[in-house]
């Protein structure tokens, strides 16, 4: 199978940036919920790609042999350790007392995995949590659901929860967070072109952010990646909407009509609002 993790997990981490890069360019851009909401955005598709490498680059090792080793421990990423138990379909990922990734990330504590099949088994529940987990000192807690809702003869389809979800920041404060999502592979699965993907995703997420208010976010069109505008260099999705209210303001986000640009346009309801329109590198 063709690695296509990327665009999936890390596609809403790109919708945050929408968020957090362009304060930088308008100042009435930035707000606290969408900073939030981008963050556990980041930090829950951050620990989905963790799993996704560790399910995926393990899949013979997620079930018993005829020798019957039922438990293996493996090096991930130079940096964590992980234990499979094939018998009890559970995997821990431990960091340690702190260790810093390939990626630059330095994590600590535990990811743990419990799955019923195979990341691309339909009808797979893998169902994680963490143990005293930090990244860059940030807490990340929650249980995050992922399910493989594929029918037979049709796309790969995944629905993914996250309740409970809890980011703690090292000056106390605290972000909370749940979300419910459905990602599909519209077109391109199957086949070793990794340049041929159509992915979609819908959902909506809730939480209260850092200075105590509440806030909603919902994809009101269905976001679509094409990974052919990787070989652009555009990672952006090509067209979708998302948008986060908060008390006082609303801020929606358009990423176009389907093509491979780097354009997004924001517009904002409330308070010193308007449209802006701006590359998103």
């Amino acid at each position: 199978m063709k690695k296509v993790i990327f665009p999936i997990f890390a596609l809403l981490f790109v919708v945050s940036l929408a968020f957090v890069g362009c304060r930088k360019k308008q100042e009435p851009l930035f707000d606290q919920s969408s900073v939030d909401n981008a963050q556990a955005d980041a930090q829950f598709n951050d620990l989905d790609n963790i799993v996704s490498d560790v399910m995926l680059e393990n899949n013979n090792n997620l079930r018993t042999t005829d020798e019957g080793i039922s438990e293996r421990t493996l090096r991930f990423r130079n940096c964590g350790i992980v234990t499979i138990n094939a018998v009890t379909k559970t995997i821990v990922i431990d960091f340690g007392t702190g260790t810093t990734c390939n990626d630059g990330r330095t994590r600590r504590g535990k990811i743990i995995i419990n799955y019923t099949g195979g990341y691309m088994t339909p009808g797979s529940v893998i169902t994680t949590t963490t143990q005293d987990y930090y990244v860059n000192d940030v807490k990340v807690e929650g249980v995050k659901v992922v399910t493989n809702v594929t029918q037979p003869d049709q796309v790969p389809t995944h629905t993914v929860s996250v309740r409970n979800g809890k980011l703690t920041f090292p000056d106390g404060t605290t972000f909370t967070w749940q979300t419910d999502r459905v990602r599909v592979w519209q077109q391109g699965y199957g086949d070793l072109n990794p340049y041929n993907e159509v992915i979609q995703i819908t959902g909506t997420a809730s939480g209260t952010n850092r200075r105590g208010v509440n806030f909603t976010a919902e994809i009101t069109v269905p976001i679509v990646v094409k990974t052919e505008c990787w070989l652009q260099g555009i990672r952006k999705p090509v067209s979708g909407v998302y948008v986060v209210t908060s008390e006082n303001a609303q801020k929606t986000v358009d990423f176009g009509n389907g093509t491979c640009d780097r354009i997004v346009t924001v517009t904002i309801t409330g308070p010193r609002g308007g449209t802006f329109t701006f590359p998103l590198n």
